[in-house]
């Protein structure tokens, strides 16, 4: 395989270079030697090849290859810096940030890598100026003040920096980051009333640092002598893995020792920051920004476990899973992010279409941590995908096994498990786990259209069935595939006209299903509108329907829906 692709990266150079036609981010040649001119478009394809296969890393080490023989070249260069950073190679986009803002002094990127390694190193003088060229607006903008204020409590100028960072008379984003980091310097400067009094207003809002918030306020409690309330905000928490990450402040908290302050550096400072606002800007589809942010984490902090965790994710949900598997590679499975990592990885795995290799990392990942509940699920996810539906029913109730109590989050359990009962063909548990599911969450689209659809294949509870399905239209009215239940239990209700309303509604959002089309084609026929119920099935058959539905569709083209009925029907009686 190795020997085919460097074939056709061979033909791929010779081939453009005879066209000419690299484009402007290539290599100039004007100034080169063959040698050399063949060499930095060699480098600079064979970054092109592998950035389209994901391997970021290799892309970037290709590309700054090709940047030794055209220096000049802009594009080039902000292209390997970008690719240095979002593969994680600290030394490539520490060296490439200093070329990028040299040429551009208002690259707010380059400028915050910068930042990190200044911290890092501790050198929080030569920061000022970097911090001066972040953005203007956005969150960028959000986060100025709070690294100046990092960057004089690091410069010994501890009343200044508790001035910049006081919160202002807001509320959103920015006051919750500043009153965070307000709490943290104030602990940092052993003034633990003032910490805990910033900590209280921020655990008021919602924010995705909450848990790591409770442990510095834990911490702050603990040294203005409140043992009770560091011990209430440590046991708030009732999730088994969640409660992993407390560990360790419990253990000294019972011990009458000092629990470690989360963020008590100018640097922790910086990467608790970046990866609160990566964790915020991934509350949409993963945006580029929130990898800059967790990969300038890993750089003011490269021990930061959950900083790269949160790198791999976002590699991942933006479809670059061999980037994803290298970061992920690089962390080990002890101490209480270990559940995380092999969770991750097996999603990461699953991607890459190796889903063997990630079932086998997960049940490993259930016997290491038996009491995690994200394990058992993900388990039984896996299980159930690959229809295995025993064994997935066993992964789901060991996961409710696992509940301390049924909250209405946990809807969710009960779901899987009835739906996995439902596809081993044991109705009675699979109704009584979707009924408790939507005991929990009433107005939960995806449990009232499968509870109501699994009625309608069994031909009963119809009028129910209906009520349901409307009820999961009213919550979720966009959905194709709910819209098409509600049709066809107008269908089954003999209710044809409407049956055709919806359903149409229905193509109309997903006009590939099959099964919609099908259904469509059902209720045109039973309307009288049989022309278009061919057409309706035929186009069924050209969106790749399984074996059972294309023979049941090929019936339906030859003999009509009343023909086929009754040739499925003498087909039964004559077996």
């Amino acid at each position: 395989m190795r020997r085919k692709n460097q074939a056709v990266v061979a033909a791929l150079i010779t081939g453009l270079l005879a066209s000419g036609s690299l484009g402007a981010t290539a290599p100039a040649a004007a100034t080169l030697s063959p040698g050399e001119e063949m060499e930095g478009y060699r480098d600079y394809v064979l970054g092109r090849y592998a950035w389209s296969n994901d391997e970021l890393g290799a892309a970037a080490h290709y590309f700054s290859r090709a940047l030794q023989h055209q220096d000049s070249d802009p594009v080039l260069r902000q292209r390997t810096f970008e690719l240095a950073l979002a593969s994680g190679d600290r030394r490539l986009a520490l060296e490439t940030a200093r070329e990028v803002l040299a040429a551009d002094p208002e690259n707010s990127t380059a400028a915050l890598v910068l930042i990190a390694e200044a911290f890092r190193k501790g050198e929080f003088k030569k920061t000022e100026a970097l911090i001066s060229k972040l953005a203007v607006g956005g969150i960028e903008a959000v986060i100025a003040p709070v690294l100046n204020a990092w960057a004089q409590q690091g410069q010994g100028d501890r009343k200044g920096a508790l001035a910049t960072i006081q919160p202002p008379e807001t509320e959103g984003v920015q006051r919750l980051y500043q009153l965070e980091h307000a709490g943290h310097i104030a602990l940092a400067q052993g003034k633990a009333e003032e910490a805990l009094a910033c900590y209280r207003q921020a655990l008021q809002m919602d924010g995705n640092g909450l848990w790591r918030l409770r442990l510095s306020a834990a911490a702050a409690a603990q040294r203005v002598g409140n043992t009770a309330q560091a011990s209430a905000l440590l046991e708030m928490e009732t999730d088994p893995d969640r409660r992993a990450y407390f560990e360790d402040a419990r253990r000294r908290l019972a011990e009458g020792k000092k629990i470690e302050a989360p963020v008590a550096t100018p640097a922790q400072g910086l990467a608790e920051l970046m990866l609160h606002a990566a964790a915020d800007l991934m509350q949409g589809e993963p945006i580029p920004l929130a990898l800059v942010f967790s990969r300038v984490a890993e750089i003011a902090r490269p021990d930061m476990v959950e900083a790269r965790l949160l790198s791999a994710r976002i590699l991942r949900l933006n479809k670059e899973a061999r980037g994803a598997l290298a970061t992920i590679e690089t962390l080990g499975i002890d101490g209480p992010f270990g559940v995380d990592v092999m969770l991750e990885k097996a999603r990461i795995l699953q991607d890459m279409d190796k889903a063997d290799e990630a079932l086998a990392l997960l049940e490993s990942a259930s016997v290491r941590f038996p009491s995690s509940r994200r394990a058992r699920v993900e388990l039984g996810e896996a299980l159930r995908q690959a229809e295995r539906y025993t064994e997935a029913v066993a992964a789901y109730s060991a996961a409710i096994d696992l509940l301390p109590a049924t909250r209405k989050q946990d809807w969710y359990l009960y779901f899987l498990r009835g739906v996995g009962y439902e596809r081993m063909g044991r109705w009675s548990e699979a109704e009584a786990d979707l009924r408790k599911a939507l005991e929990l969450n009433p107005d939960e689209p995806n449990a009232l259209n499968y509870l109501g659809y699994s009625y309608l294949e069994q031909g009963r509870n119809i009028e129910e069935a209906k009520r349901l399905i409307a009820r999961a239209v009213e919550l979720r009215p966009g959905d194709g595939f709910i819209i098409d239940s509600l049709g066809w239990a107008y269908f089954m209700a003999g209710e044809y006209d409407q049956a055709v309303k919806h359903l149409e509604e229905a193509v109309a959002a997903e006009p590939g299903d099959p099964t919609i089309n099908e259904h469509l084609g059902d209720a045109y026929w039973r309307v009288g509108r049989t022309i278009e119920a061919r057409f309706r099935w035929r186009a069924a058959m050209d969106s790749e329907p399984a074996d059972d539905q294309s023979r049941r569709l090929l019936a339906k083209l030859e003999l009509g829906l009343d023909g086929a009925a009754a040739s499925t029907l003498q087909a039964t009686r004559t077996r």
